[in-house]
């Protein structure tokens, strides 16, 4: 055959026709690749060699068949790595090594946790990937982050020979591969310690905020922790906190894993912030190879084994703002394009942000405050910790949110809801209680469906203080009114006139203590401010508030001069501010705060303050670790004392003589009503006719009035009058008489006026003076007159200490005669602020004091100024204003410089001996208390930082907007930088700003390629989209010169510098198509249906050239297939080629239309495979089924016979012989335990864990195997468990009807034998389990329950992170039960041990539960009917508690001064009944005139429980009755009145009245009212009294009942004169007596305390509704009651918290009625009621009751 030439120059040409083709045209080319120039044989062709295969023995695990879906070549070592899906799911990557052409798995979906796969798709192609470093990154699968993984770690996992590095642990959690890391979690824990080895603490100079943080293995740095609350400023003038010297910081609880801290963690560094500073410096730094201990033994349930001790003495290493506030980092959750570039990692076509599920709404969660008793001198750890005593600013608004966050730490945003806002009570004048925390609530079940499926955790989070941005409070020394005076300067101080009327410029001690309109305004002293080391600066808009024990007034201020701060002019004399005649009697007596008004921001900052776990994250069953918990205040609770002790002594000096030279001593004499002077806490609104000439008395008079009713429709009132002779006289009061509101006269032209006609309090009072000319003043040549000049402002003040000297001397003729006194009144007799010394006089037993050494008519007081030399050298007074009015008084005024000051009139007088003379000298001094003790807030609890208000040191968020979650398709973002070949990576670091955005028009940016060979040097990258292509310029800006148009690049200080939009509009929809070498790009664009070239000259479509139908064709295949082909493509750099793969067909549809199709008579064919001939080893999938109790199928891929079947085993097991279960019969199949990755053997038998079995000799044909293991037991390790033991519990208390809810901290009773760890609020031990049995060894004083209702419900294992229930099943003790009822595990006091059973290894902690057991509550009553042989004993069971009543009755003894059942010298009286309420016994057969010792008890199989003991005598032979006369009835009252004359020579041991419709009432007779009255008789006669109204008593309306006085002694009773009543008509029903019943102790667990309600005697039907009742420790109670009309009485409790300080007294008051038509008490509430209970303090105890027998 002749031979031909040809030459293959041209390409393939698909468009022309084929008449239209050139010689060296190609039609096809099937396999043949036409040769370079360079190998020297251009134009010719060369056969392409087939691919080679290279084995992957690492494609064993997963059903189905292979499919590559992603590859990346290593330009640096080409290296490839490729993404691998089998049809079955499972998923691998793999890495060849070029070097020596092996493959290695680097991961795959067995290495990972089992609820976390790669999840690649078959369907779905990865292109976005990249490789620096060493680490793999890759994005863009369905539902799951960015990813990234360290290669050779990676590969060692799975290979263990591969390299000298560490391995990751398995199973691998998903935050170990994310591209974000996670950061810590949860909050260090801070306890602040004292050390005796430092003479000095550093912890004064700074507030403290610590955090920590995670470097990992690869080198990224997570961002911070939550925070720690902040220590603040130590406040070294406290002796208690200026011992501390260090915080102990340690790792906290349940952030680490269970087999300490995660392997992937290489570093943990400590950080401390400092005051509002937002930079934290790292101060300590723990690593894995310096601290592999302390990193191995940091479990989930252990806390601070990983610690530092902080004394502020070090500097530590800074760390950039930008890192330090971040919250998190801005790792999008997808992202469809992923690359490497200038050393930073570019993520594209993103979506970001976290949608919560819905809004708040009110019924999810519930807040409130949680007011505390304030005890200044209470420390302990938790006050140390916190630098002081902490709570929430007064009047305040403070808003609670919520906040999830995901694994990584980024949040949905917070969730809030007006109803979780609070508002802080009004401080009182005194701290008794302060606002402590603030609770909420999470318990709902609407809150649980706020957790979103992807949340972790959550915080709940508060703003800071919404009311105030400034907060300083003190004790104001004085409140004046100020004026500019005659030389335009600021004073309080009353300036002096001439005769004239003008201004002298001289000034008086007296102050502006009156209202008068011509004042400027109001000064309100700052008090000792400056010894505490503060101040305060004028800012526009500030206020202040006056806090005075009944009232709060608020006041803008204008200003400050000196140490004042000014507000404008009002009459804060006036009944609606301080409600006094003279402001001088608030001095030292009103609190202070002045406040800046917090200025609203458009989006207010929530901080974070608690942080909790979310249990089952992502389950239906999630729910929150703590759903209720406290917040931390914001301001400290301080213990002041303002220092008085510099300010001098008030000390005056006088004289006066009788005779004519200095003849006299008055000036301006004249007839006055002076002001009135109020005496109480309440309403002050009273008036007088105060001024000149309208008192018409003979006699000096005090006029005093006085509210005595408050329940009519208006209040009323009773006066009297009193001469100054009647100063020891208890004159009596005037009939009652009705406010009006208009002038009432009293007598002597006395006339008073009340603003209001109701609102006064019974019992206050006011005085007015009525003052004449002469009553005893004249006669001035026989008598002196000393005239005792006031304190400045006139009054006294409380605390005060007062001495009053008087010497009087008269030289007689036949003897001289001296008369000398003094009267001294120490501090603690003057109680309260006196306005006047008359004041003081009339109503302090400074009066009576002078009134028993100097006659009180010769005691006068007048207004006026004295000058204690103006009477010829002698004192002189000028009456009212007579000394500026020519001796005239013109006025009754408080604004002129007078004051009332006191007169004493000598006693001696000059008589008929001319020359016996009297001279008097005296002195009078007031001493102001040295300190006056107050409390206040303060924004700081040292005062040398008093201006550093550290409100929180939370981290700061935010309410999200109506959008939260974003598809950002045209949105690139980048990280930091990595330094190649070190540790500094900061490709997981990635910022909110650090973003970018391609036009919209773009579409979807499906591709990032960097276009240069290595990624370290390149400055363009591509962004292809859908429709168009960008080349970014990476840290380069592209200029343009104006003139010459040409263009040139300059470095940008942005990361992505200019965008260009490349001409041509072309993109691509399969990015797998992209590939990229040395500068030039292609990849194939379906929309314009050809191949695009990019290189400098830009794009160009070379799949145009000779090509463009054959494109088109494959085209149009590709966009109607329903399914999107893989179009994949590379570069071959060796023969210079890019290479694509196109789709050979499109999908084949069939589609039966009409649904009549015809299939014969055999419409089912079964087709059965036969085996192959000669038994050959299968290759191919196969179905592997464990059986029972493993219950898994897997799709096991075999290879000649062999495979290998991964599995997770909860359980031990062997391999039995028949572990074939099918097939059947001789099939030859042997399983065996892999030999790489098989079951840990351990003791004949293969441990529980993921491990694999080899499965051999599988035969064609065999169509399923199905295997039974068999399961073993395992004997449990020894294991360290962490036992907690709850030392306290919140009792929740309800009202009667369930309307609110309460939160009471009670002590549980048992008690860790030697715990390793003592909290606030609970003790933990480790204790090691054995053979998985837990025996936990306790004591307990008290008798005690287990669990909290029932063990099921209080004592739980941790198991993984998540309590669960223990059954009651696993808890056996050896306490000693109390009672025969074993399930009510009841248990009596000791030591003995609590057994946990069903410990297993992946427990690491079990929580305890106990409840003291509630006992039963009697009351031993005063015995009754006492003979000489005999008497009655009475008690009352208030209470069964938890046991059921089986007896009750009394125990008494003549010799055993405490009796108890079975006791030495003891009888037993049994009383029939279990009911509750009063129960006797006659107790009959006794020794005449002897003391007998009785108890009343109660037994119930908890125990015998027994109230107080008495002591009751028998009658005597030689004693007789008491005498008793009954007084007549007082109708206005209803008052029962009785008087005691004699005793009969023996006490009286019961007293009272007996009522009742019987003419002849006595003591036991049927339907007979008996009421003991129990007032302690000093002396005789003795008055009792019982007020209907007032004590309670349910007596028919309309009725005539009888009654008489009683009295017994050990004689008998004997009574008084019958009397008898009719009473009203009926009324609504009332309460007319609420009465404590219980006894006077209680235990410092707390307990309940018991009230009596009675009805008022004259009501009728039912009495119900809600009675509010208040502590003076910690709250109170709102409770439900319902008196049947049947019934008298009803009993309820209140709830009593635990007690951890030291003994306290427990008051009580009545709040509200509700309705308030129910209060028949006759008192206006609050009522206090007359009885305490002492609740024992400092840690556990008995009950209130005796408990002296156990069962």
């Amino acid at each position: 055959m002749q031979n031909s030439k040809k030459t293959f120059i041209a390409g393939l040409n698909s468009d022309d026709s084929y008449f239209a083709h050139k010689p060296d045209d190609n039609v096809d080319a099937l396999n043949v690749r036409v040769m370079s120039s360079s190998e020297g044989k251009s134009g010719s062709l060369s056969n392409i060699i087939g691919n080679r295969q290279v084995t992957n023995s690492g494609l064993l695990f997963g059903g189905g068949d292979n499919k590559v879906i992603g590859s990346l070549e290593d330009p640096t070592t080409n290296n490839v790595f490729y993404f691998v899906c089998k049809t079955g799911g499972y998923s691998y990557i793999f890495m060849l090594r070029a070097s020596d052409e092996t493959i290695y798995t680097v991961l795959q979906d067995s290495n990972l946790n089992s609820n976390y796969t790669l999840n690649f798709k078959s369907t779905k192609p990865i292109t976005a990937i990249a490789h620096i470093d060493g680490l793999l990154y890759w994005s863009g699968v369905e539902d799951r982050e960015p990813c990234k993984i360290n290669v050779e770690r990676g590969i060692k996992t799975n290979h263990p020979g591969f390299s000298n590095v560490t391995e990751y642990a398995l199973p691998i959690d998903k935050n170990i591969i994310t591209v974000i890391r996670k950061p810590p979690m949860i909050p260090l824990t801070v306890v602040v310690q004292e050390d005796s080895t430092r003479d000095t603490s550093f912890l004064k100079s700074r507030t403290l905020t610590f955090a920590y943080r995670y470097i990992y293995n690869d080198g990224e740095i997570s961002v911070f922790s939550p925070t720690t609350p902040h220590y603040p400023n130590q406040d070294v003038d406290d002796t208690n906190h200026k011992t501390s010297k260090k915080i102990l910081v340690g790792f906290p609880l349940n952030e680490a894993t269970n087999s300490g801290i995660a392997d992937d963690i290489n570093k943990i560094q400590f950080a401390v912030r400092f005051d509002k500073d937002t930079s934290y410096f790292v101060w300590k730094e723990f690593t894995r190879a310096s601290h592999t201990s302390e990193f191995a033994s940091q479990t989930s349930y252990i806390p601070s084994v990983i610690k530092g001790e902080y004394y502020n003495d070090v500097l530590g290493s800074a760390v950039d703002d930008s890192n330090s506030v971040k919250l998190y980092d801005t790792v999008p959750f997808e992202a469809k394009s992923l690359e490497v570039a200038r050393n930073r990692l570019f993520l594209g076509n993103i979506k970001e942000g976290l949608e919560n599920p819905r809004k708040m709404k009110a019924a999810d969660m519930s807040v409130d405050i949680e007011t505390v008793s304030f005890n200044s001198t209470q420390f302990n750890q938790e006050i140390r910790d916190r630098g002081g005593i902490v709570g929430f600013s007064c009047s305040s608004a403070y808003q609670v949110g919520l906040a999830f966050f995901d694994f990584a730490g980024r949040t949905g945003g917070v969730l809030t809801d007006d109803s979780v806002k609070v508002i802080t009570n009004e401080r009182n004048l005194v701290y008794t209680t302060y606002n402590a925390f603030i609770n909420y609530d999470l318990t709902s079940p609407s809150a649980k469906t706020l957790i979103p499926d992807w949340a972790t955790h959550y915080s709940i989070l508060r703003t800071k203080n919404l009311t105030k941005d400034f907060t300083i409070g003190n004790l104001a020394d004085k409140i004046r009114y100020y004026q500019f005076d005659s030389t335009s300067n600021f004073t309080v101080r009353i300036e002096k006139v001439d005769a004239d009327g003008d201004p002298t410029g001289k000034f008086s001690d007296n102050e502006f203590t009156s209202f008068d309109a011509k004042h400027e305004g109001i000064a309100i002293g700052l008090g000792d401010l400056t010894s505490y080391k503060q101040g305060y600066s004028y800012q526009e808009g500030d206020r202040i508030k006056l806090i005075t024990d009944s009232k709060v007034m608020e006041f803008s201020i204008t200003g400050t001069m000196g140490r004042y701060v000014l507000v404008n002019l009002v009459n804060v004399n006036g009944a609606d501010y301080l409600g006094q005649t003279s402001l001088a009697n608030s001095d030292y007596s009103v609190v202070y705060e002045i406040y800046s008004p917090h200025k609203i921001q458009p989006n207010e900052f929530y901080y974070e303050s608690e942080r909790g776990q979310i249990y089952n994250p992502g389950q239906a069953s999630r729910s929150y670790s703590n759903p209720t918990g406290r917040l931390i205040g914001d301001v400290y609770m301080k213990a002041r004392e303002a220092d008085t002790s510099t300010v001098p002594p008030h000390f005056v000096e006088g004289s006066a003589r009788s005779d004519n030279a200095h003849s006299d001593p008055f000036k301006g004499n004249a007839k006055y009503i002076g002001f009135p002077y109020f005496h109480g806490e309440g309403l002050n609104d009273m008036t007088a006719n105060t001024g000149l000439g309208v008192y018409t008395g003979g006699n000096d008079r005090r006029f005093e009035i006085k509210i005595t009713s408050t329940s009519g429709s208006a209040d009323q009132f009773q006066w009297r009058s009193r001469t100054s002779s009647q100063r020891m006289t208890n004159t009596a009061f005037s009939n009652t008489t009705t406010i009006t509101g208009s002038d009432q006269t009293l007598a002597y032209g006395v006339k008073i006026q009340f603003a209001a006609t109701t609102g006064h309090t019974v019992g206050e009072k006011w005085s007015v003076h009525g003052k004449t000319v002469g009553d005893g003043l004249g006669n001035v040549n026989s008598s002196t007159y000393s005239m005792i000049t006031s304190p400045p402002n006139g009054g006294i003040s409380a605390g005060s200490e007062v001495k009053l000297h008087q010497k009087e001397h008269q030289n007689k003729t036949f003897g001289d005669e001296n008369r000398e006194w003094t009267v001294t009144m120490a501090p603690s007799e003057i109680t309260k602020n006196f306005a006047t010394i008359e004041e003081f006089y009339w109503e302090s037993s400074f009066g009576s004091k002078i009134c028993a050494v100097h006659p009180d008519h010769k005691i006068f007081f007048r207004r006026s100024t004295i000058d204690l030399s103006g009477d010829n050298g002698k004192n002189r007074m000028y009456i009212l204003d007579s000394e500026a009015n020519s001796n005239t008084a013109t006025d009754v005024s408080q604004s002129d410089g007078t004051l009332v000051h006191m007169i004493i009139k000598s006693d001696l007088t000059q008589n008929w001996d001319g020359e016996a003379k009297v001279d008097t000298n005296h002195d009078f001094r007031v001493d102001l208390p040295d300190e006056y003790f107050y409390s206040a807030e303060s924004m700081n609890p040292s005062d040398d930082y008093f201006l550093n208000w550290i409100q929180t040191t939370g981290r700061p968020n935010l309410i999200p907007g109506d959008v939260s979650s974003q598809n950002k398709t045209t949105g690139i973002v980048f990280s930091e930088t990595k330094i190649p070949g070190s540790k500094v990576n900061g490709l997981s670091k990635f910022s909110a700003l650090d973003e970018d955005r391609l036009d919209d028009a773009t579409g979807p940016l499906r591709k990032l390629a960097i276009t240069s060979k290595t990624q370290s040097t390149g400055t363009v990258m591509l962004a292809i989209s859908e429709n168009e292509t960008t080349s970014i310029y990476l840290g380069e800006q592209q200029l343009q010169q104006a003139s010459s148009g040409s263009q040139f690049l300059s470095v940008s200080k942005g990361v992505i510098g200019t965008k260009n939009s490349l001409q041509g509009s072309f993109g691509t929809t399969h990015p797998e198509s992209v590939a990229v070498n040395e500068g030039k790009a292609y990849w194939y664009d379906a929309k314009n249906a050809t191949v695009i070239k990019y290189d400098t000259n830009g794009l160009s479509a070379i799949g145009d050239v000779k090509m463009k139908s054959y494109f088109k064709e494959k085209s149009d295949i590709i966009s109607s297939d329903t399914l999107k082909p893989f179009i994949p493509g590379t570069y071959d750099a060796y023969n210079n080629e890019y290479l694509i793969t196109m789709p050979q067909t499109g999908e084949s549809v069939t589609v039966i239309q009409g649904g009549s199709g015809d299939y014969g008579g055999k419409p089912v064919i079964t087709v059965v495979n036969t085996p192959a001939t000669g038994g050959g080893k299968l290759t191919g999938d196969l179905t592997v089924l464990l059986d029972e109790p493993w219950n898994q199928t897997h799709i096991v891929g075999f290879i000649d016979g062999n495979g290998v079947l991964p599995f997770a085993s909860s359980d031990a097991f062997t391999i039995p012989s028949n572990v074939v279960k099918l097939p059947t019969g001789e099939h030859g199949i042997t399983v065996s335990n892999d030999a790489s990755n098989g079951f840990t053997f351990t003791d004949g038998k293969y441990l529980p864990g993921v491990g694999s079995l080899n499965i051999s000799e599988v035969k064609e044909g065999v169509n399923g195997i199905t295997l039974q293991l068999q399961r073993e037991t395992v004997k449990e390790p020894k294991l360290d468990i962490l036992v907690n033991n709850p030392l306290t519990y919140l009792n929740h208390i309800r009202d009667g009807k369930a309307s609110s809810s309460l939160e009471r901290s009670q002590f549980t009773p048992i008690r860790l034998v030697t715990p390793s760890y003592t909290g606030v609020t609970e003790e933990q031990k480790t204790i090691e389990s054995t053979d998985g049995n837990l025996v936990i060894p306790f004591t307990s004083n008290n008798q005690f329950k287990l669990g909290s209702t029932t063990p099921s419900t209080g004592f739980t294992y941790t198991e993984n992170n998540l309590p669960i229930n223990i059954p009651i099943a696993n808890i056996s003790t050896n306490a000693t039960q109390v009672g025969s009822d074993a399930s009510l595990h009841y248990y009596s006091p000791g030591s003995w041990n609590l057994t946990i059973t069903g410990i297993t290894s992946n427990m690491t902690r079990v929580d305890i539960d106990s409840r003291i057991i509630e006992a039963s509550q009697v009351i031993t009553l005063p015995s009754s009917n006492i003979l000489t042989s005999g008497f009655t004993a009475n008690g009352e069971l208030v209470a069964s508690g938890e046991g059921t009543v089986t007896e009750k009755g009394f125990v008494y003894s003549s010799s055993n001064t405490s009796p108890v059942v079975g006791g030495v010298g003891t009888t037993q009286c049994v009383v029939s009944g279990s009911e509750l309420g009063n129960f006797f016994k006659v107790i009959a057969s006794l020794s005449a005139d002897t003391a007998y010792y009785h108890k009343a008890y109660v037994k119930t199989e908890v125990g015998v429980v027994y109230g107080n003991c008495l002591t009751t005598r028998t009658g005597s032979a030689s004693n007789s009755l008491p005498t008793i006369e009954t007084s007549d009835y007082n109708a206005d009252l209803y008052d029962m009145v009785a008087t005691i004359t004699a005793n009969g020579g023996a006490e009286i041991t019961i007293k009272g009245f007996v009522l009742g419709k019987n003419d002849t009432p006595v003591i036991g007779q049927a339907e007979i009212i008996q009421k003991s009255i129990t007032t302690d008789i000093l002396g005789f006669p003795h008055v009792i009294n019982y007020e209907l109204d007032a004590r309670g008593m349910t007596l028919t309306p309309s009725t005539k009942y009888f009654y008489r006085g009683y009295a017994t002694n050990n004689v008998g009773t004997a009574y008084g004169k019958i009397v008898n009543f009719t009473t009203p008509a009926a009324v609504t029903g009332q309460i007319s007596l609420v009465e404590m019943i219980t006894n006077s102790t209680l235990s410092a667990d707390g307990g309940k305390v018991y009230f009596r309600l009675t009805k008022r005697f004259d009501s009728t039907g039912v009495v119900s509704g809600d009675i509010s009742i208040s502590d003076t420790i910690s709250g109170s109670e709102s409770i439900g009651f319902s008196i049947p009309a049947s019934e008298t009485n009803q009993l309820i409790s209140y709830n009593i918290p635990a007690n951890t300080g030291d003994q306290r007294s427990i008051g009580f008051t009545i709040d509200k009625f509700t309705p308030t038509t129910t209060n028949g008490t006759g008192d206006n509430v609050p009522i206090l009621i007359k009885r305490v209970v002492t609740q024992s303090g400092g840690g556990r105890s008995g009950s209130g009751n005796e408990l002296e027998e156990k069962y």
